[in-house]
């Protein structure tokens, strides 16, 4: 198994070595984290966003960047905006 992000930081850390800014929030996530290797669910973290574990933010930034086809309007808008124009 590999070496878990942020563990080499946090072991310079604990030595009293100073830390840059990334690997000082690599080492409060590994620590965070109980010191695994795991989806971090600390979202309302104000590290969350530079999280090396942070894999539920990454798949939500994939599927808002996922492009949607032109005209393709949902069933149940188009059912709806059609009954609008009846009664209106």
């Amino acid at each position: 198994m590999g070496i878990i992000k942020g563990s080499l930081e946090f072991k310079k850390f604990k030595s009293g070595r100073s830390l840059t800014r990334k690997q000082s929030i690599l080492a409060q996530c590994y620590e965070c984290n109980g010191y695994e290797a795991e989806d971090c669910f600390g979202e309302h973290c104000a590290l969350y966003q530079w999280s090396p574990y942070r894999k539920r933010l990454l798949k939500m930034q994939e599927k808002a960047q996922k492009p949607r086809l032109p005209g393709k309007i949902p069933p149940q808008f188009s059912q709806q905006t059609h009954q609008e124009t009846k009664t209106g």
